[in-house]
């Protein structure tokens, strides 16, 4: 009995030894996932401690900082990224898998040089938002001014105003659409004008859509120069005007952007060579001459002086190239 008595003794104190030893934390998450929006900042890790809590094994709650993260998320990158958690507690390590999801859930945005487009009547057959000076542009994505569309009927051989739904998805699916007005007239000094007062306005940066991720205060990168300027000059044209814009072209981004320097006025451009003249008053123009290919312009521009006014006369020349008229010939007026 003695004996008996002996080893049931050592197996209770046994049983009591092993039950009081700790066992190894617990990691547990909420059932929600973590998703964020895509940036181009870094990801914030802390943002996980938001999502898990660490326990003893008995269910004592215990610090989070016990908890270390093996791995990266990549916020400029949509997709799931998997961490490695891991916690040591009495000698013991627990491990878990945690999924950060990153996603893109922010429409583009269209960005208009003018909301309405004026167009010569009989020149179009079908309308080309890439030929109407309209960028679209994603923070995902970035320029997807080719995945533009439209929605609405246009007869382009009749005078008026035609309202239209102009439309933009990005990658992950996400839209915005936008109203705008496609006006077609019959009269060519109404057309002149509107693509002068437009180059003009371009000149002073009025156009840009610049990327508001570089934080530089003295420069940024302007998105859509390329775009604007291949759709409204020729490439003699376009020349003229980044000598007279003074653009630093960015050789490293070519295709993507150039930089303008930013002065007090908060235009696009060098300041020495871009100061508006208090003396200019206005800029007419007078139709010379015009054939299939070409329309000349004299463009008189009217300045205030101590005698009264006087006129400077420049030439603004539009060629047509491949069906769509182009900036030839542009003297910056003021």
């Amino acid at each position: 009995m003695t004996k008996k008595w002996v080893f049931l003794t050592i197996s209770v104190l046994l049983l009591i030894v092993v039950g009081c030893e700790e066992k190894a934390a617990v990691i547990k998450m909420k059932d929600e996932p973590l998703i964020v929006e895509s940036t181009q900042g870094d990801f914030d890790y802390n943002i996980i401690f938001n999502y898990v809590t660490l326990e003893s094994g008995s269910g004592k709650k215990l610090d989070n900082d016990l908890i270390s993260i093996e791995g990266t998320v990549n916020l400029s990158r949509i997709g799931t990224y998997p961490l490695l958690l891991k916690a040591s507690y009495n000698g013991k390590i627990t491990e878990l898998i945690f999924e950060v999801r990153v996603e893109d859930t922010i429409a583009p945005i269209i960005h208009f040089v003018d909301r309405e487009i004026l167009l010569l009547i009989g020149e179009t057959e079908k309308l080309n938002p890439e030929n109407l000076h309209i960028t679209a542009y994603d923070y995902y994505d970035g320029l997807i001014t080719e995945r533009i569309s439209y929605e609405g009927n246009i007869d382009y051989d009749k005078e008026g105003s035609y309202r239209v739904t102009f439309l933009a998805t990005d990658t992950s699916g996400n839209q915005v659409e936008i109203l705008g007005d496609v006006r077609i007239t019959s009269s060519i000094a109404e057309y002149g004008r509107y693509l002068y007062d437009m180059t003009t306005k371009i000149y002073w940066g009025e156009y840009y859509l610049y990327d508001e991720k570089l934080e530089s205060p003295d420069n940024r990168l302007i998105l859509n120069h390329d775009d604007l300027v291949s759709v409204s000059f020729t490439t003699r044209a376009r020349q003229q005007f980044e000598n007279l814009a003074n653009v630093n072209n960015n050789s490293e981004l070519k295709g993507i952007g150039v930089f303008f320097e930013i002065n007090s006025a908060n235009y696009y451009l060098l300041e020495d060579k871009h100061e508006n003249r208090l003396d200019y008053k206005e800029t007419v123009l007078q139709l010379k001459s015009q054939s299939e290919d070409k329309i000349v312009f004299e463009a008189i521009s009217t300045y205030l002086s101590t005698d009264g006014t006087y006129e400077e006369k420049r030439p603004f020349v539009l060629v047509r190239i491949d069906g769509l008229w182009k900036v030839d010939e542009y003297h910056f007026p003021h």
